[in-house]
């Protein structure tokens, strides 16, 4: 027979590393991020799909209030969903195909496409007001990828180096260690990052730290 023992992660392990893992698993967990076009085109444009049909169903079923009276209501926020789980394909796609559900089932006459001048004004605003959203959006994805870029270079540099790299808060309290301390201090991160801030300094050097 085989078996595993299962050992629950040390604490200052957990602590040592989320100081740079947290942030890449919130983005890796709730938006795509960098990786949203190498997602397949079929993948990106059903989850837009899906997105107008969930915000669609919303409005008939509260049809009189976001439904008739706000035909473009919760279409927005599909737009902007779109633009950063998917990219501008699917945004510009989640635009129009909300403004065709809008005009088709909340602009009198119901059930028709048949748009009135004043509609007509509505409908293009909204498709501007959403080709905005999709630029900003956009901006913000590109903005968010470089500083996750820059902070995944940043950790190699501390990782990979040969100096010992301590960070440590406002109290002294230590939150990250780097792996190339053990070689200089012959303990191990996990062990240092737990120790008090100057436990190892010389007793002559203490008063002026």
């Amino acid at each position: 027979s085989i078996s595993w023992e299962v050992r629950p992660e040390n604490m200052a392990q957990k602590r040592n590393r989320s100081i740079f893992d947290t942030f890449g698993q919130l983005s890796s967990s709730l938006i795509w991020m960098g990786e949203n076009k190498s997602r397949p085109a079929y993948i990106r444009y059903l989850v837009t799909l899906f997105l107008v049909l969930v915000a669609t169903v919303l409005k008939l079923y509260f049809k009189q209030t976001i439904g008739i009276n706000s035909p473009y209501l919760l279409y927005f926020g599909v737009v902007c969903l779109s633009a950063i789980l998917s990219g501008i394909g699917p945004a510009i796609f989640a635009a129009f195909f909300s403004a065709f559900l809008a005009d088709y089932l909340f602009i009198s006459p119901l059930g028709s496409i048949e748009l009135l001048p004043k509609d007509v004004v509505k409908t293009i605003l909204f498709l501007c007001e959403c080709s905005l959203i999709t630029l900003l959006s956009s901006g913000v994805t590109v903005a968010y990828r470089q500083i996750r870029h820059n902070q995944q270079l940043f950790k190699a540099m501390i990782e990979k180096g040969t100096e010992g790299i301590v960070l440590t808060d406002a109290g002294n309290r230590r939150i990250y260690v780097s792996q190339s301390i053990e070689r200089i201090i012959g303990y191990t991160a996990e062990e240092f990052i737990d120790m008090p801030p100057w436990a190892l300094a010389h007793p002559d050097e203490l008063p002026g730290m």
